[in-house]
């Protein structure tokens, strides 16, 4: 991970001018950039007003600091929206023309290094819709946006898209390695890995955000790839878990699994730092797994040419072939 993935470096020029700003999050992984960048512009002292939705309506709370509000039109007057990516894509584009009347600026907020173009352009008709402002992780992924987003884009959007950095990432990579070897011990000890080696699987709700809500083919969902984790990557005298997603269904994880591996509870962090390898197919936590030093494999069977765009070279470099 570069240290722009880390810190960024163009927040100054992206955040210049704005004393009251809103973040409008509906999932985890978005949440995870927004909240950091939100006591980023607190210690700026600029006003933070948070508009929580979906997951993050009923999981997260405002930063130190912040208030929270109740819809859009309670950001009148805001000099910027911070959104971030959500699982119906359609949802953030159709939200950008009630921006614009209410003369309230944008910045999406890129979380990982993928949906470049989607984000902002209907798959099916091409109607695009670009906010004021966007934010990437690194520079790596400014090229990528341009390239996606090079048949529509207006002549000034490289002026507009941001390095901001993926603030959590190197959070998340300094607390696996915090984690005690006592506390890796007992974490252990309940997975069923005491003098085993452990094998943890980041399961990413892909059936239902591409497949079911978006109609985007990988080529591959969670179950196929925990399918060949299950079947090529655990041998007998190994432990396997897996670590849910926030936004699925444990249930379901449940009856798919049928006692094949455990699911793992538990802080995100510590799960890593339990771990002796990760597995995953392209979940921004891979990359933190990667920071803090672990073992990373990526499982995308079957992937398609939109499902290569869903990877990254640190993965490529990881891929079950």
């Amino acid at each position: 991970m570069s240290r722009q993935a880390e810190h960024g470096n163009d927040s100054e020029r992206a955040f210049a001018g704005v004393d009251h700003a809103v973040l409008l999050c509906c999932d985890p992984g978005g949440w995870a950039v927004l909240s950091r960048l939100g006591r980023r512009l607190l210690d700026l002292g600029v006003r933070v007003d948070c508009l929580l939705e979906g997951w993050c309506a009923a999981n997260a709370a405002p930063p130190m600091g912040a208030a929270r509000i109740d819809s859009l039109e309670q950001a009148a007057g805001a000099r910027l929206l911070l959104y971030a990516a959500r699982s119906e894509f359609h949802r953030n584009r159709a939200m950008l023309p009630a921006c614009r009347a209410m003369g309230l600026p944008t910045l999406f907020a890129f979380d990982s290094w993928k949906n470049h173009r989607v984000n902002f352009v209907d798959p099916d008709t091409g109607e695009t819709a670009l906010p004021g402002r966007i934010g990437v992780i690194d520079a790596y992924q400014k090229g990528l946006v341009l390239e996606a987003l090079a048949d529509v884009a207006p002549p000034d959007l490289a002026e507009r898209v941001f390095v901001l950095g993926h603030p959590a990432l190197e959070e998340q990579a300094l607390a696996v390695r915090a984690v005690s070897a006592e506390r890796r011990r007992e974490l252990r000890r309940v997975l069923g890995a005491e003098g085993r080696t452990l094998r943890l699987f980041l399961t990413e709700p892909v059936r239902q955000d591409y497949y079911r809500t978006n109609r985007l083919d990988p080529g591959y969902d969670e179950f196929t790839a925990l399918e060949v984790f299950l079947a090529c990557h655990t041998a007998p005298g190994e432990a396997a878990a897996v670590k849910l997603h926030p936004r699925q269904n444990r249930a379901e994880m449940e009856a798919f699994l049928a006692g094949r591996a455990v699911l793992a509870e538990g802080p995100l962090e510590e799960l890593l730092a339990a771990a002796d390898h990760v597995y995953g197919m392209t979940s921004t936590a891979l990359h933190a797994a990667l920071a803090a030093g672990k073992p990373v494999t990526s499982l995308q069977p079957g992937r398609t040419p939109y499902g290569k765009t869903l990877s990254h070279p640190a993965l490529e470099a990881r891929l079950a072939r």
